[in-house]
């Protein structure tokens, strides 16, 4: 509609309509605008398609690739950041791991099993302290969550804090006694 009103034929007048104006600039200011939107929607569907193409892979080595095009695409895509920091995992690579689960955690991506990789990346580099600290933050967004706390009285043990991991537990219990008991077995 915008572009046929703008090309359209007008009359031999030598007036200007300031109002006639001002709505072809704003035309252009919207079709500029939604030609800008859809590029950025491309963008960021093919950074998670490259995201995505990486589950077919079992090689870290020719991951990294599609991961680096998906993180030029778009840097802010906390599941590219996610996906990459498993694969990292899996690989033994624990820091690096770590790494892009924080990111993908600060940029947006925050249920409890992120919080849960992040801090068991952590332990697994040797950082039980980072990883203790990592599931409090978890537990001022999930306060009422048994796996949360279970996980959090688990690194309380791990750094010698008997007690307050004997209460963390007691109170997962009180959420959910059958969740925290099957969180706590594994």
């Amino acid at each position: 509609v915008a572009a046929k009103y703008l090309l359209k034929d007008k009359p031999n007048s030598r007036q200007i309509s300031v109002p006639t104006n001002y709505f072809k600039v704003a035309c252009c200011v919207g079709i500029i605008s939604c030609f800008l939107l859809a590029l950025y929607c491309s963008m960021r569907a093919a950074s998670v398609h490259y995201a995505h193409k990486v589950g077919e892979l079992t090689d870290l080595e020719q991951a990294i690739p599609l991961y680096d095009k998906s993180f030029w695409l778009d840097e802010l895509n906390p599941d590219a950041h996610f996906d990459f920091g498993i694969n990292l995992l899996n690989a033994g690579l624990y820091n690096e791991a770590a790494q892009q689960f924080r990111q993908s955690i600060d940029i947006g991506r925050a249920p409890s099993s992120s919080y849960s990789y992040l801090s068991t990346a952590q332990y697994l580099a040797g950082d039980v302290t980072s990883a203790e600290n990592t599931i409090t933050e978890a537990l001022k967004l999930y306060p009422f969550s048994p796996f949360v706390r279970t996980r959090y009285a688990y690194f309380l043990q791990l750094n010698g804090k008997n007690l307050e991991a004997e209460q963390q537990l007691n109170n997962a219990r009180q959420i959910d006694r059958k969740q925290a008991n099957s969180w706590w077995s594994l």
